[in-house]
């Protein structure tokens, strides 16, 4: 009888210890992806903002060079919607790019959960004095 109440305890244990895996393993995954969208907005912000000022200075060193500041700023707005064009055409490669980041950080297994769960299933498997 102590025999089955022993190997029932140890299965219950490998049990919760799966559980508790698991759920350590959706926090981390879930905590890379949040980190790696926070960096996203934050790159997004001061590209945008390097952007706008990059345009007014471009905008301004046309103005000098067509000696005409209406002109500067309709050849700035130009380029502009060349690279907006570019974008556009390219959107799917640029999507798909992101898509497999996202893929990869949630299915990337070289995580220290795994390293974890080994130990965790070695100190399962030892016998206990």
């Amino acid at each position: 009888m102590d025999f089955l109440k022993g190997i029932l305890d140890k299965i219950t244990n490998r049990f919760s210890v799966q559980i508790r895996l698991f759920q350590l393993d959706v926090v981390e995954r879930s905590a890379r992806v949040l980190g790696a969208m926070a960096m996203g907005v934050l790159i997004m912000f001061v590209s945008l903002g390097l952007l706008f000022f990059v345009g007014l200075g471009m905008a301004e060193w046309m103005s000098y060079v067509l000696d005409s500041r209406i002109g500067g700023y309709f050849a700035a707005a130009g380029l502009f919607l060349i690279f907006l064009i570019v974008l556009f055409v390219w959107r799917k490669k640029f999507t798909s790019k992101a898509v497999d980041f996202f893929i990869l950080l949630l299915t990337d297994k070289n995580t220290g959960i795994k390293r974890k769960e080994e130990q965790m299933t070695k100190d399962l498997s030892e016998p206990r004095h």
